[in-house]
């Protein structure tokens, strides 16, 4: 069907799974360069853009593989798609992870990258941050929020962030702002050695408690944390970047 609509060709299924086996990595960075992109302006998609940034999301996801001799012979792990991998077990499936970068109103794709090599989620994601340019903000979920992505997101023409912060990340306040908002420090550590510290940065951190009912009908209490480089409390007060994630982000905190 896709390949109907774009070229208007057809292709038997088995035509189509043997041209898909020889296809490289690099011809489908090539194909989704050329048909991935921007659709949205600020005049067509308003909600899509804050305080003249436009947003943009980053997310990952992972697929389960069949269970071949050729596919458990070049996936090595079976993974989260987080930081942490185990090998899989004799009955387990591999698994493969991919991340896109998407204009949020829309939802529109302007990039993917699959680990085709078992990387990992972030590690995708470093690969799309050449992508951003300086008016761009970046919201993403909780794996984002760690020292060491932010240190990559430091070297990036990214213009902003915000991201959630997962409770074991850790930071020392240095000032409380106008907004009730924090001005923190953060440590970097090495990803190969969690004890060196190899960097650190200040950033603004917003607190907040979120309410909602359980399966059982009873209020359950999250502690919620963001890391913003939004740096001015009264250009971008906290109350509006809560509600910015809360909507952009329905997805994860609906």
């Amino acid at each position: 069907m896709h390949l109907n609509e774009l070229t208007k060709s057809t292709l038997n299924d088995s035509s189509i799974s043997r041209r898909l086996a020889q296809t490289s990595e690099d011809q489908l960075l090539k194909v989704s360069g050329v048909l991935l992109g921007k659709i949205a302006t600020q005049e067509t998609n308003p909600d899509g853009y804050y305080g003249g940034y436009r947003l943009l999301g980053m997310d990952g996801t992972r697929f389960t593989l069949q269970k071949t001799e050729a596919i458990n012979a070049k996936i090595k792990k079976s993974s989260s798609c987080g930081y942490g991998a185990s090998a899989p077990s004799e009955e387990g499936f591999g698994r493969i992870c991919a991340c896109a970068l998407v204009e949020l109103g829309p939802h529109n794709p302007l990039a993917v990258r699959i680990g085709l090599g078992n990387e990992q989620e972030i590690e995708l994601a470093l690969q799309m941050l050449p992508l951003l340019q300086s008016t761009d903000l970046l919201i993403a979920d909780r794996l984002f929020g760690v020292g060491y992505f932010l240190d990559e997101v430091q070297k990036s023409n990214c213009g902003a962030l915000l991201v959630k912060v997962p409770r074991s990340q850790t930071s020392r306040e240095i000032k409380r702002l106008e907004d009730d908002s924090y001005l923190v420090e953060v440590d970097v550590r090495s990803r190969k050695r969690a004890g060196d510290i190899i960097n650190t940065h200040q950033i603004r951190e917003i607190r907040y408690e979120l309410t909602a009912t359980n399966a059982n009908g009873e209020p359950v209490r999250e502690q919620i944390r963001l890391w913003t480089t939004l740096s001015e409390a009264l250009s971008y007060p906290a109350r509006e970047l809560i509600d910015l994630y809360l909507s952009r982000w329905e997805h994860e905190l609906y």
